[in-house]
């Protein structure tokens, strides 16, 4: 703004910006604005789409990513929250279902992703086992030691050998000779031990 020429008993005035120079400064921050906006529904979105939308996701047994970056199984759902177990300490977490996110939803890989590390579809390690009553997931003092050439050794070491075959379905020699199994997501292993189709024990692999 350039000021006016005054008399002598005249104060100084400024004249103000012509319409158009208002015009022109309204339309450049209300585009910026806008591709403010767009940005953060973008990126935005995405970040959030990646944790729990409801209770309902929260599932007993499955495999989830807390906002701290610590790995966990839910055994217990509660409500609006979850009791994770978390694989670095071994204790069990309370958290809000929105406080959650599926393992592979941040693109990690399964522990079966890479065929280097695989024996069959499972990786080596050791699986504990949790069976599932009502809502809550019970340490069945049960674990699977998944090993190289389709081989595995229970808790007391004993050993035996296991099968994936069509449909995901695990048949086993040795101590688990009498159950039922199935590669389930995670990759975790089902199992009944009665022979059903009922997988309410659920073995996932420890970190």
């Amino acid at each position: 703004m350039t000021p006016e020429k005054s008399s002598p008993d005249q104060p100084t005035t400024f004249a103000p910006p012509r319409a158009g120079r208002w015009f022109e400064v309204l339309l450049r921050y209300r585009y910026s604005a806008v591709i403010a906006l767009v940005l953060l529904l973008m990126f935005g979105q995405k970040a959030i789409a990646q944790e729990f939308k409801s209770a309902a996701d929260c599932v007993v047994g499955k495999r989830v990513m807390t906002r701290e970056q610590q790995a966990g199984v839910i055994v217990k759902a509660d409500g609006s929250s979850c009791h994770v177990k978390l694989d670095s300490t071994g204790k069990v977490d309370y958290n809000i279902f929105w406080m959650l996110r599926a393992e592979t939803a941040a693109g990690k890989p399964g522990p079966a992703s890479s065929p280097s590390n695989t024996t069959g579809n499972l990786a080596p390690g050791k699986y504990p086992c949790y069976m599932l009553a009502g809502s809550t997931l019970n340490y069945m003092f049960i674990d699977i030691h998944i090993e190289s050439n389709n081989r595995y050794r229970d808790g007391s070491g004993k050993t035996g050998t296991y099968t994936v075959g069509a449909n995901d379905s695990i048949s086993f020699t040795g101590p688990l000779a009498s159950a039922k199994g199935k590669l389930l997501p995670g990759p975790r292993i089902g199992l009944n031990m009665n022979g059903g189709n009922f997988y309410n024990t659920s073995c996932s692999r420890s970190k």
